[in-house]
């Protein structure tokens, strides 16, 4: 699928806007996510949406660049997390 900022320009794949349970999240790169870390600028990022809370908060695991070697957990603002794409397996 490529580097994390491809991943949301797939052909065949659904894409939104719109947090997706068990989606990916495809990060642009250089964006900047709540001043907390920013993508890869050329590569940009890729997490999996592991909840979605009550008040539109996204928690989502990631690991890779720039993280150590085991996954980590963040929560996404409900505005965090209307910047991104969910891109939906087949």
């Amino acid at each position: 699928m490529g580097n994390g900022a491809e991943w949301q320009k797939q052909a065949g794949y659904t894409v939104t806007t719109t947090p997706t349970l068990h989606s990916a999240v495809s990060f642009s790169g250089g964006q900047s996510v709540g001043g907390q870390w920013t993508a890869d600028v050329q590569y940009g990022h890729v997490a999996f949406v592991e909840g979605i809370h009550s008040d539109g908060s996204v928690l989502i695991s990631q690991s890779g660049t720039g993280f150590s070697t085991v996954y980590t957990f963040q929560v996404l603002t409900k505005a965090q997390a209307s910047q991104l794409h969910y891109v939906i397996g087949k």
